[in-house]
């Protein structure tokens, strides 16, 4: 999760960011069904992002994606495979500072608001043992949205001795994108706390959260999809130098509560843990 500090005027920071997850099971609320289709769903991205001190007490941070999405499924007792690759929705976010610990305050808090653009490609349809697929039937694993989204939140930081505490939340409210396709608004939370072992090494743990709404499809909602998660994070850093560090962290789900569609018989996919990685340079 994000933290409450901005960079100084002038500074930059360009960061990496990988993450992998795996959603090989459905769910009704936290209890496992059997999926009828026997989806299992692999999702990579890395993210390129740009942070930029401006003055004023503000920053700037433009955030690329580049995602994989693999869909491996089963219908009528034929096996076929979906992948889809490439650049996906890019993210402008502004964010700025009302207290600073390094000024006298309590601690660190910043606002930020941003704006998703419709950047990643939706058009793709997928070749399948049964037939074509079309983009508007397979929206969630085009490389994008083909909406405008908006988010804003609040991020805080507390230092004491060795020790970090962070805390941020923001809300991403939707707008109807490609294919007649709405995904639902969501609400992320994360509570981390980072401890320093020494000049190098850090060891941390977070909890993190989503509530996501259900998505839309030609206004009718689809009851497998959205729900409540929370992850426990447990990490560890590595600083390098004063311009370069590293991350390194293992995402475990210790609560779901999963949507089901009754009529349908389908439960929402969800994953068992994500594999995080981060690098940094400042200067």
């Amino acid at each position: 999760g994000g933290n409450g500090m901005i960079l100084p005027n002038n500074k930059t920071r360009l960061i990496i960011k990988y993450i992998s997850f795996f959603k090989n099971n459905a769910y009704n609320n936290d209890n496992k069904v059997e999926d009828l289709k026997n989806r299992k769903l692999k999702v990579k991205k890395i993210i390129f992002i740009m942070k930029k001190g401006i003055g004023h007490n503000t920053e700037v941070i433009v955030k690329i994606p580049d995602i994989y999405k693999n869909l491996n499924q089963t219908i009528m007792n034929k096996n076929f495979n979906m992948t889809n690759s490439g650049v996906g929705d890019i993210s402008l976010i502004v964010k700025h500072e009302l207290l600073s610990q390094k000024k006298g305050d309590f601690a660190f808090l910043c606002v930020g608001a941003g704006i998703k653009l419709p950047t990643g490609k939706t058009n793709k349809s997928f070749l399948t043992p049964i037939g074509v697929k079309k983009p508007d039937k397979t929206q969630t694993l085009q490389l994008g949205s083909g909406s405008y989204d908006y988010r804003m939140g609040v991020s805080f930081t507390k230092i004491i001795n060795f020790s970090r505490i962070d805390a941020n939340v923001h809300y991403v409210y939707t707008t109807r994108g490609s294919n007649d396709y709405k995904f639902g608004n969501s609400l992320h939370w994360n509570i981390g706390y980072v401890y320093s072992i020494n000049n190098i090494f850090a060891v941390q743990i977070d909890f993190n959260g989503m509530n996501l709404n259900k998505d839309k499809y030609k206004n009718n909602t689809i009851n497998s999809t959205g729900g409540n998660f929370v992850y426990i994070i447990p990490g560890f850093q590595i600083i390098f130098n004063k311009h370069l560090d590293l991350s390194i962290g293992y995402s475990r789900m210790i609560k779901r509560d999963n949507n089901f569609d009754l009529k349908n018989n389908i439960g929402g996919l969800s994953e068992e843990y994500r594999f995080l990685a981060r690098l940094g340079y400042i200067f």
